[in-house]
């Protein structure tokens, strides 16, 4: 209990569990995106050929989109672990 309150009141890995967080929430917010809106987008029928081809243009699109957007943890958990080796201003034993 005693090492739970040190954690606490030191706030030594606030700003890891805060990254951790938000990593976690930009994950679901673009699979939960990625659902919703692919569930709208079968259900859209055109009217006309064209219609369809831009449906069939938005989609495409739209998974470019999505795909692009798993890429954004990764650049996260990057930052976190230069961060950790001392980069930008933080962790690290600064040793130069």
């Amino acid at each position: 209990m005693k090492a739970n309150r040190k954690f606490i009141e030191n706030r030594s890995g606030s700003g890891y569990l805060t990254a951790v967080i938000l990593l976690v929430a930009v994950m679901m917010a673009t699979i939960i995106g990625a659902i919703v809106f692919f569930a709208f987008a079968d259900g859209i029928t055109g009217t006309t050929n064209e219609s369809n081809d831009t449906k069939s243009t938005v989609i495409g699109y739209a998974v470019t989109v999505f795909a692009m957007m798993a890429i954004v943890p990764l650049i996260m958990v990057g930052g976190l672990m230069l961060r950790s080796l001392g980069f930008m201003g933080g962790g690290g034993s600064g040793g130069v």
